[in-house]
């Protein structure tokens, strides 16, 4: 499975349309805010699976005496 499903031509051509529509200026904020709310999913994700496999495992995260 491809971790990037975006390849480097949709990449650039994103980027283009992104600069056309909010200007150069604008740009490195909302990249900012976009990284962040990555961040925020991924660690979201991370967490989930972190819960669904304890309770796969009958364990609850503490590790044994």
């Amino acid at each position: 499975m491809n971790p990037c499903p975006v390849g480097l031509g949709e990449f650039l051509l994103l980027l283009l349309l992104a600069l056309l529509l909010v200007g150069p200026s604008d740009l490195p904020p909302i990249a900012r805010r976009v990284g962040r709310l990555v961040r925020h999913a991924r660690k979201a994700v991370e967490d989930l699976k972190e819960t669904l496999v304890r309770e796969d495992d009958g364990s609850d995260g503490d590790p044994p005496p």
